[in-house]
């Protein structure tokens, strides 16, 4: 017997529609289009799960300053009361 399998749309596919980063990989700048429906608090981390910075986003277009970072790879965390999200950003 075949059995269709039935999707729902879920917050977690919300939040990550509502975001995008560019350029990625950067050399200075990054910029974080957060389109979800509140202001929320980011973070950078290490590979390694450090945080090296906060950063508070608001909805709209958000210019992050990489520049002080050495070149790596770093995970922006960026979490609502329902939801997580996690974006790879590669500095050169």
């Amino acid at each position: 017997e075949f059995i269709t399998p039935s999707f729902r749309q879920t917050n977690s596919t919300l939040l990550k529609a509502s975001i995008s980063t560019y350029p990625n990989p950067t050399t200075d700048w990054l910029t974080i289009d957060w389109n979800y429906s509140t202001d929320v608090t980011a973070e950078i981390r290490t590979i390694d799960g450090k945080t090296l910075q906060l950063i508070n986003l608001s909805v709209g277009k958000n210019e992050i300053d990489l520049r002080s970072l050495p070149n790596g790879v770093y995970f922006i965390h960026v979490s609502t009361a329902e939801e997580q999200f996690i974006r790879k950003v590669v500095k050169q």
